[in-house]
């Protein structure tokens, strides 16, 4: 690595490592002020408006697209350190720390800031979080929603579109997101049923997911995976 890079790359790994913070409750408070945020972030209404595939990793910065860095930010940290990590979201673009926020909104309230925390996935994938994408591309195929403005298009058409979205995820590398494509080849959505394709995808969630982080739900994509394949099997 050249001089210059290396100091790219120490300046962007600094800027990604959180502050410590003090454990914190996350109130209302936070999730409005989360809600704020996100909803201010420029063009956020017109990535809503569009299928994330489309759109996935477009706004990446390119400091991050030429390291690969994402910030250490999960569900877990984000709650810990809420208003560091939405900075990181709203200011520095970091994908991961999107997905964390829509993780916090979700595990909070989801109900009241359903749009916010579909906002925040959808931001997370347009910022190359491929972890992101899968969970955006699962409300909409999974959690069709009059507040969420692209889950109100063609069934067909959404479809085609979260069936993409899951093959850019599995790509990527996330685990979450192959089994979910295999699911969508297994039953035909967004084209023809492929079964071939189904068993490889369904098969690389396993390859991917097993003792991934060493969290508990590092197998919960396999597991799903798993059940795809018998379902497969008993046809």
């Amino acid at each position: 690595m050249s001089p210059f890079k290396a100091v790219l790359f120490t300046i962007i790994i600094f800027c990604a490592v959180p502050i410590p913070a003090r454990a914190q409750d996350i109130t209302d408070a936070d999730l409005r002020r989360a809600a704020d945020r996100i909803a201010a972030v420029q063009g956020i209404d017109t990535l809503m408006q569009t299928c994330p595939a489309d759109t996935k990793g477009s706004r990446t910065p390119w400091l991050r697209w030429l390291f690969n860095v994402q910030g250490p930010w999960a569900l877990n940290t984000c709650s810990a350190n809420f208003d560091q990590c939405l900075d990181a979201c709203t200011k520095s673009s970091d994908g991961t720390a999107c997905r964390a926020v829509a993780r916090v909104v979700e595990a909070n309230n989801k109900e009241t800031y359903d749009l916010t925390r579909r906002q925040g996935y959808t931001l997370a994938c347009a910022l190359g979080n491929a972890s992101g994408c899968t969970n955006r591309g699962a409300n909409l195929r999974n959690a069709i929603s009059e507040i969420d403005p692209y889950s109100q298009t063609d069934a067909a058409i959404l479809e085609d579109c979260h069936t993409r979205l899951f093959a850019a995820a599995c790509t990527d590398g996330d685990a979450w997101g192959c089994a979910m494509e295999g699911q969508a080849r297994r039953l035909g959505e967004g084209g023809p049923q492929d079964i071939g394709i189904a068993i490889k995808r369904l098969n690389k969630a396993c390859t991917i997911s097993n003792g991934a982080e060493g969290q508990e739900t590092g197998a919960a994509p396999c597991r799903f995976a798993k059940r795809q394949l018998e379902l497969i099997q008993d046809n």
